[in-house]
Formats: structure tokens, C-alpha cells, sequence
């Protein structure tokens, strides 16, 4: 079983997902949900774009995953 850094953000809503922190929080979900075992999590940051744009602000955090997953099949999931 290997130990994986992911790097999880958005910075748009959906209107099935919701707004930015809970499609970042959903996809946590999702992972957990396909046997990822999501060992630890980072807190959320609000970071602004860059470069500077009118895009809306990012937000970003970390997970660290457990998986027996190779490298292709986590990939495709």
C-alpha cells in the first residue's frame, strides 16, 4: 500500500456539488467511497488567482490517501 499526497481545489460552484468548499469536500467523499482510505487532511485556503484574473477566489487543501491502487487505475479513478 503506498502513501499519496493530493492536492484538491476549485474555485466554481456547481449547482449539483454546491459552492467551492463542497465540491473540494465532496470529492473527499469520493474518494473515500472508492476504497482511498483518506488518512489525513489539510485545513482549507482561500487563495486568490494567478495570475490576477476576475476568476473567483481558489479553494485549496491537501489530502494524504492510502490506496492499493496502482498508479494507471487511480488515475482513472
Amino acid at each position: 500500500m503506498s502513501l499519496i499526497l493530493i492536492a484538491i481545489g476549485s474555485n466554481l460552484g456547481s449547482n449539483i456539488f454546491g459552492d467551492s468548499i463542497d465540491v473540494c469536500e465532496k470529492s473527499i467523499d469520493f474518494l473515500n467511497e472508492n476504497n482511498i482510505t483518506v488518512v489525513r487532511q489539510s485545513s482549507w485556503y482561500l487563495s486568490a488567482p494567478i495570475p490576477a484574473s476576475s476568476q473567483p477566489n481558489f479553494i485549496n487543501g491537501v489530502v494524504s490517501i492510502k490506496t492499493d491502487y496502482g498508479q494507471e487505475d487511480l488515475l482513472s479513478v
